[in-house]
């Protein structure tokens, strides 16, 4: 399938940023782009904020994507971390 996007990255290093009492989720990606014949990590990253209802609805999606392509559990690292809220920071 193919579907028209404003934006289209390649990305790697997901992560999930939340923080408690807050009612989303930024997703967090590393862009990659071309080295030679392959991609590499670029340094620049891109955040996703989503509502907790529509990250949830993206989780299920994954889940399901998951179970139809037979796609492994194992990750080679965490992918949830937490931020101490903004007035906790320097």
């Amino acid at each position: 399938m193919t579907l028209k996007a404003d934006y289209y990255y390649h990305a790697c290093d997901p992560q999930v940023i939340a923080q408690k009492g807050e009612n989303t989720l930024t997703l967090r990606f590393q862009t990659t782009e071309v080295h030679g014949d392959r991609y590499g990590r670029s340094g620049k990253h891109v955040h996703i904020e989503l509502p907790t209802g529509f990250a949830m609805q993206l989780l299920t999606g994954l889940k399901a994507a998951q179970g139809e392509l037979g796609l492994s559990e194992n990750v080679p690292f965490p992918l949830l971390f937490s931020t101490p809220p903004k007035r906790e920071t320097n």
